[in-house]
Formats: C-alpha cells, sequence, structure tokens
C-alpha cells in the first residue's frame, strides 16, 4: 500500500516520524523474483536526535529511543513469518516499531502489540491506521511485572533479551503466556547472551531449533540467531 506525501511525514510522540519500507524478502534473488515490503512509522533523522558519542562515553542521562530502531532480529522475524504465515493470536512483545506484528496481522486471527515505552506505541498506532487493521490490540505491558491475556499461538520477541536482571521474569512470561503448542520466535544478537534464557527455557521443556540469518544493515551482513521454540 502506497501513502499519500501528507501520510509520510508527521510528528508522533513529539518526534519527526516518516514512512519507510522494510524489505522482506531473504535474498536478492527472492526480492529480484517478487517484491514483498512493509510500510511502517519510523523516527526520522534518527542519527541527528541521537548523540552516539555521548552513548559511547555511557554520559549519564543519556537514553536513546531503542525501540525507534528496526533491529536486525526483528526483521529476521519478519522475514520467517512472511514465508510461514502464522495464525490464530499472536503476540508482539517488545514490539518497538511493530515490524514483525505487523507483518504476522496479514493473516492472524488477532495481534496484540505490546511494550513498555508508550512512544513506541504511538507509533504503531500510526502504522495499524495506514494499513486500516481492525484485528488489533496495542497495550502498554512490561514483561517484568504485568501479564498480557494470554494464551497465545504465537509469541515474537525480538531482540528482547539484553537485560540479565530481565531474564528470569521473561523466561516466566513466556511460558505462562504461549499455548501449549505453540511456537515462540526469539532472536538475539550481539546485545547479549542469551544462551541462559535458552537454558531456563529448556528446563520448562521448550525444545529449540536453532539457526543463524544474515541481515544486511548499513551496507553490512550482521548475522543474527531465530530460536524456534516449541514445548517438547
Amino acid at each position: 500500500m502506497s501513502a499519500s506525501a501528507s501520510q509520510r511525514v508527521r510528528q508522533l510522540a513529539g518526534y519527526p516520524a516518516e514512512l519507510v519500507t522494510v524489505e522482506l524478502a531473504a535474498t536478492q534473488d527472492d526480492a529480484a523474483r517478487q517484491s514483498d515490503t512493509i510500510e511502517l512509522y519510523s523516527v526520522a533523522h534518527l542519527d541527528e536526535i541521537v548523540d552516539a558519542t555521548a552513548l559511547l562515553r555511557a554520559t549519564p542521562g543519556v537514553e536513546p529511543p531503542y525501540w525507534a530502531l528496526v533491529w536486525i532480529g526483528a526483521q529476521a522475524i519478519a522475514r520467517r513469518l512472511a514465508a510461514d504465515p502464522p495464525h490464530g493470536r499472536v503476540l508482539d512483545l517488545g514490539c518497538g516499531l511493530g515490524l514483525t506484528g505487523l507483518v504476522a496481522a496479514r493473516t492472524a486471527d488477532e495481534v496484540v502489540f505490546a511494550d513498555y515505552a508508550p512512544d513506541a506505541l504511538e507509533f504503531v498506532r500510526a502504522s495499524i491506521e495506514h494499513y486500516a487493521l481492525d484485528n488489533i490490540e496495542v497495550r502498554l505491558c512490561d514483561f517484568t511485572r504485568d501479564d498480557c491475556d494470554g494464551p497465545f499461538d504465537w509469541i515474537l520477541a525480538a531482540d528482547i533479551v539484553y537485560d540479565p536482571d530481565s531474564y528470569e521474569p521473561l523466561v516466566a512470561f513466556l511460558d505462562r503466556h504461549l499455548a501449549v503448542h505453540g511456537t515462540l520466535l526469539l532472536t538475539e544478537t550481539l546485545r547479549a547472551d542469551a544462551r541462559n534464557v535458552i537454558k531456563a527455557l529448556g528446563e520448562r521443556g521448550f525444545a529449540d531449533d536453532k539457526e543463524a540469518l544474515w541481515i544486511t544493515e548499513d551496507g553490512k551482513p550482521e548475522r543474527t540467531w531465530l530460536h524456534t521454540m516449541r514445548r517438547g
């Protein structure tokens, strides 16, 4: 779906926002054969808003809008869903800009977008409005202390394993909210070591099918690990 110029540039949550296109084809050959894309609202000129030098110095008080990035883990899960469309109830946990949930909404009966950042959810609502989706719920949710009306047939967890203090409540949340025969798609990159989370899920009966996927970012291939997990 294309957007008019007025739809493409706007203010959301105090940020300049623009409608961007994300390519879902897994390889360049796939893209040449068939173009599959999704549009969503993102923060415009993010590099001008976030002081990268201050981040590298770990300057106190500097907190970038991490939710405003289209993480490679989200791109990996989005590509998987484009090739293997989900059905039933889907939870996009820590949804950020909502890429994976928007792809899931093409085929799922219901998609719940959940994030602890209200600003992120305002961007998600704009993307939902752009596509006129009606099988959607947007929910403010911190998985370390909140519940989200499970169970879900699919839980999408793109790059949310990064804070060791959250690992135990995250595992408990995923165990509570995934349906008995449900599927969890979880990605990890260099942000953190997710072995403890994967091990803890295994101790709760989850079987793991792990694969490496490569996503092009800033002109370079970057690896992310995609874990497809189901109860054994």
